[in-house]
C-alpha cells in the first residue's frame, strides 16, 4: 500500500471518484500561546494492490515535537476491494476533524496509521505572532 496524497486542508470531499481538496496548509498563526482549528479536513488517497484487499483500520493522530501523541483525531475502518483489470486500485478519503487543539506554540506531526503501522506524516507548524 502506498500513500499518494496526505494533506491537511480547509475542506475535502470525494465527488464520484474525484477528490476535491481546498486550502491545503501546514502553518497556523496565533497571538495566543496555543491554537485551535474549529473545522478542517484531511485529504487521503491510498494506492493498493490485490494483496492489500480486505478490512483495514485508518487512524489519524497528532503528535508534538517530542513525539508525544496529543490527540487521536479520527479512527475508521475501510474495506478494500481490488480492481479485476488494473494492477492497482485507489481509495480516497476526506476525513473531517473538529476542534483540533494545539496546546502550545511549536511543531506538530499529523500521522497516518494503517492497521497500527505509521505509513505517512506531515508537519503542522503553530507560530506566535505579535499584533
Amino acid at each position: 500500500m502506498k500513500t499518494d496524497l496526505f494533506s491537511l486542508c480547509d475542506f475535502a470531499a470525494d465527488y464520484n471518484g474525484k477528490l476535491s481538496v481546498i486550502g491545503v496548509f501546514d502553518s497556523l498563526y496565533t497571538q495566543q500561546d496555543a491554537g485551535a482549528v474549529r473545522q478542517c479536513s484531511v485529504a487521503l488517497r491510498l494506492r493498493y494492490e490485490k494483496k492489500d484487499e480486505g478490512k483495514h483500520t485508518i487512524k489519524l493522530t497528532l503528535s508534538d515535537a517530542d513525539g508525544k501523541t496529543s490527540a487521536q483525531l479520527v479512527e475508521t475502518d475501510i474495506d478494500l476491494r481490488a480492481s479485476e483489470t488494473a494492477p492497482t486500485s485507489i481509495v480516497q478519503l476526506a476525513l473531517h476533524v473538529s476542534n483540533l487543539s494545539l496546546p502550545h506554540i511549536g511543531i506538530y506531526s499529523l500521522d497516518l496509521h494503517v492497521d497500527s503501522r505509521q505509513v505517512a506524516s506531515t508537519p503542522l507548524y503553530l507560530y506566535k505572532v505579535t499584533a
